[in-house]
């Protein structure tokens, strides 16, 4: 039987009401993707122990071993909620390997191997990977800017930053295109609704302080 019972812990009334439901309907669809992945994403908060989640993802790829979605929310979750860099590593990979077009696996890949503090060329190059796949996505533009700032590239940071500048779409608040379908664990609310051009004005405005600040330091130590 393809149903796994959880251990609810300290988890809020209403992820335990959603846990509920969906094991209700496991009981008579066990192998369902939908209510096996939005189980699995429920049990990866917090709230619950990592072990549980792992189950069911791993209950996922033998079911569904060509999905895309399995394999890239497994890697977040490894990710963001417990931390296995190395394995999160290997499932994104493998999602990569799925569907080469899908930015988000990319970004969230070249995360990770800048937590792994490993292979700072390949890091960048799944930024600009993402950044064509997706030129309108502000997390394909963030993620380079800010790996350039910090190895105080500033002059590609720039590059970078007057490049996606030209790339906001007028209507980009407006537009639900651009923003269906997205993950927004990945893109906050405040990426998609507020302000794009102002963040990237502010990223511009925080590399000229820091060469200025680097500059000065090293006048100062001649």
């Amino acid at each position: 039987m393809i149903f796994v019972e959880d251990d609810i812990g300290a988890a809020d009334s209403q992820d335990v009401l959603n846990l509920e439901r969906l094991n209700e309907k496991l009981k008579d669809h066990p192998c369902d993707f939908d209510t096996l992945l939005r189980k699995a994403l429920l049990l990866s908060c917090p709230f619950y122990r990592s072990d549980k989640a792992s189950i069911v993802f791993d209950l996922l790829i033998s079911l569904y071993p060509n999905s895309y979605e399995v394999y890239f929310w497994y890697g977040q979750s490894e990710y963001v909620y417990v931390a296995d860099y190395e394995k999160a590593d290997r499932l994104l990979r493998k999602a990569m390997e799925i569907n080469p077009n899908r930015a988000e696996a990319y970004i969230l890949c070249a995360e990770v191997l800048d937590c792994l503090g490993e292979n700072k060329e390949e890091v960048e190059s799944f930024y600009k990977k993402a950044e064509v796949i997706e030129p309108y996505w502000p997390k394909s533009w963030y993620g380079l800017i800010y790996l350039l700032k910090k190895q105080k590239r500033f002059d590609e940071a720039r590059e970078v930053i007057q490049k996606a500048l030209r790339c906001i779409p007028k209507n980009f608040i407006d537009s639900n295109d651009l923003i269906q379908g997205r993950h927004d664990w990945i893109v906050s609310g405040r990426d998609w609704t507020c302000h794009m051009e102002k963040d990237l004005l502010q990223y511009l405005q925080d590399i000229d302080e820091q060469e200025a600040k680097e500059n000065n330091g090293n006048e100062g130590s001649l």
